[in-house]
């Protein structure tokens, strides 16, 4: 995050593994209750990325991990419906 005097703030470090992502690749959304989504385009269960949340509190949650059948490697931006 990127205050706006400019200052740099990590809000999540990504680990890897099954219970966590790796190489986000493209922006994040946000919805009207300032939570943050993203994906990343490795890591997950099956190493075929996954899909986050960031929430308000600064929790993670890694809310799907794809596995070949239902997609996998996004590198597209996540999008708020």
């Amino acid at each position: 995050m990127l205050s706006k005097t400019g200052k740099e703030t990590v809000l999540h470090q990504f680990a890897g593994g099954g219970s966590d992502g790796c190489y986000p690749f493209a922006g994040v959304a946000r919805d009207s209750n300032g939570n943050i989504y993203g994906n990343v385009t490795d890591c997950g269960f099956d190493n075929l990325g996954a899909l986050y949340e960031l929430n308000t509190r600064g929790t993670f949650s890694l809310l799907h991990s794809f596995n070949g059948s239902d997609g996998g490697r996004s590198i597209g931006r996540a999008i708020a419906d």
